[in-house]
């Protein structure tokens, strides 16, 4: 499992933050190519590195905002629905193909560019278990699940979430693991959003 790194504090080096930035999105690339070589068990870090990039809470400042930069980026948005909370989808065709139950990303159209904080509130699936925003997802899964942290007991919607069959059936086989997925999307979001490379690149 990755250890995460530190981060300069506020008032630290931009260059450190820079470099921080920088492993992220390497370590990032690197736990989709273990997912997508069937290792899913790499959205666990990709959920840390997601949470050390955008989370901001107390003392906790993400990296983005370090950088100066939460206000003015835009990273990319997947989601087909947009904002819509009565949509009872998780897994939409133009996002993931798969065989069987073993799903992986597939070819994505249209996507949007949105602020930060728009993305990280943004709900990303609305099922019987509940609404999930990325926030929701990147958090539970690094501080309760596994991530960096494992607690005791999950929240209940999180576990119905998780449960085989929560977002349907793909050729009458339950889908699985729904967190994972939606995680390795989000890394996907994160990946291809040109702003953040900018930055990484100091470009």
């Amino acid at each position: 499992m990755a250890r995460l790194l530190p981060v300069a504090p506020m008032g630290g080096g931009r260059a450190r933050v820079q470099q921080n930035l920088r492993e992220q999105l390497s370590f990032l690339r690197n736990y989709c190519d273990r997912w997508d070589n069937g290792e899913w068990q790499y959205a666990k870090p990709i959920a840390n590195s997601v949470r050390l990039l955008f989370h901001d809470k107390g003392r906790t400042v993400s990296i983005v905002t370090q950088f100066g930069a939460r206000s003015t980026i835009r990273l990319l948005d997947f989601v087909p629905w947009g904002n819509d909370e009565h949509t009872v989808l998780f897994l939409d065709p133009l996002l993931f193909l798969g065989t069987g139950a073993n799903l992986v990303p597939g070819p994505i159209t249209a996507p949007r560019l949105v602020s930060v904080d728009e993305w990280w509130h943004e709900i990303v699936c609305a099922l019987s278990a509940g609404r999930f925003t990325r926030e929701d997802i990147v958090l539970t899964v690094a501080e309760k699940d596994g991530g960096t942290h494992l607690d005791g007991r999950l929240p209940p919607d999180y576990k119905k979430l998780a449960a085989p069959g929560a977002s349907g059936f793909y050729k009458n086989v339950p889908t699985r693991d729904a967190p994972l997925i939606q995680l390795r999307r989000i890394a996907a979001e994160v990946l291809g959003s040109p702003g953040l490379e900018k930055l990484a690149s100091g470009d």
